[in-house]
């Protein structure tokens, strides 16, 4: 979102309890981010990757392999034998 410093600043003295709002808002969303990144620096590129299956599959079927390897922090060869990997887990006996 973008906006003008002036405007907000405006909308805040107008409406005192917009700035709490938006600052719980903005406190929550941080909160997210940083457990987020938190659980992407201590996991492996494996389940970093079975994450994102999860959470956003649709991903995985629209964006190049080598922009998701990019994303994961990995080569597009790596991602190749992780996606391998799992699909054999997947199909084992």
């Amino acid at each position: 979102m973008v906006g003008e410093f002036s405007r907000e600043q405006l909308m805040y003295r107008q409406f005192p309890a917009l700035e709490a709002i938006t600052r719980k808002i903005i406190e929550q969303d941080y909160g997210k981010t940083r457990e987020n990144f938190a659980v992407f620096i201590t996991s492996s590129p494996e389940e970093r990757y079975i994450h994102l299956l999860k959470t956003k599959p649709e991903l995985v079927q629209r964006v190049p392999q080598h922009q998701l390897a990019s994303y994961l922090g990995i080569t597009p060869e790596s991602l190749s034998r992780i996606r391998k990997r799992i699909a054999t887990k997947r199909y084992a006996p």
